[in-house]
């Protein structure tokens, strides 16, 4: 017997609401690029270790979206290499 079976036709139709979410949610970041996105910043902020690591997030994203901006905005492989190379210096 499911999980699903057991539990009362309301909390059904929300756990079923709920993996649609979840499903949408994961196609519009997969669209969009998010997960690269996150991890160009995670892997700057990682390298420059700011005292400030909002207003550092916030000054990278102005620099990647301002004029003249390409359309590179999750840092590209560049900021993972970079995180690589150094962490291998280092040790």
């Amino acid at each position: 017997m499911s999980t699903k079976s057991k539990m009362p036709p309301r909390l059904v139709q929300e756990w079923q609401l709920s993996a649609a979410a979840r499903q949408d949610a994961v196609r519009w970041i997969k669209q969009n690029n998010v997960r690269q996105l996150l991890e160009g910043i995670t892997a700057e902020l990682l390298i420059e270790k700011p005292d400030d690591p909002l207003y550092f997030v916030q000054e990278y994203l102005k620099e990647k979206c301002g004029p003249g901006a390409d359309d590179d905005l999750d840092g590209g492989d560049r900021s993972v290499d970079r995180l690589d190379v150094e962490g291998e210096e280092g040790e």
